[in-house]
């Protein structure tokens, strides 16, 4: 019998924030949010969270997805000199997720918004509203076929708040 176990690194790079969870045998062990700057803390604390997984086995992964690309291309490099091999969802991994988006809506269309409507109809297994809180908030429909019908996007609160007179 093969004890050897799955180790994950599963890191959404958001506008404001970068969380990140290590799952063993699809466990979550760990979850961590951080503010995006200062970068060096969040780096540091990704590259202990990479370590922890071990490098003796081939079914570990850091996977990332991210609406900011640019911070994403700069944590998946720090991690270029450890182990295990990093992805990006979109790149290297597609969302398995329908849409009835044209062209112009596909390409705009954040992963985040597709990861969260394809966990949310996972969950349910049926027509859903997917209501998302961050930098943005996002509301977003899935038919009962699991099919992404696309949404609307509109600034967060905390992005609100700053935006109103003194």
């Amino acid at each position: 019998m093969n004890d050897a176990t799955t180790a994950l690194l599963a890191v959404n790079v958001g506008n404001s924030r970068t969380s990140f969870a290590v799952f063993r045998d699809w466990k979550r062990e760990t979850l961590t949010a951080m503010p995006n700057e200062p970068v060096e803390p969040l780096i540091e604390a990704l590259r202990a969270a990479a370590a922890s997984l071990g490098a003796d086995d081939s079914r570990n992964a850091v996977v990332f997805a991210s609406v900011n690309d640019p911070l994403a291309d700069r944590l998946e490099g720090a991690l270029d000199d450890t182990e295990p091999e990093t992805y990006r969802i979109g790149r290297d991994i597609g969302v398995p997720m329908l849409h009835a988006l044209d062209a112009s809506g596909a390409k705009t269309v954040g992963q985040d918004r597709l990861l969260a409507a394809l966990a949310a109809f996972e969950g349910v297994k049926q027509a859903c509203v997917v209501v998302d809180a961050g930098t943005a908030v996002t509301v977003d429909f899935v038919d009962g076929e699991g099919v992404f019908q696309g949404g609307a996007i509109a600034p967060g609160a905390s992005l609100m708040l700053r935006s109103l007179p003194e």
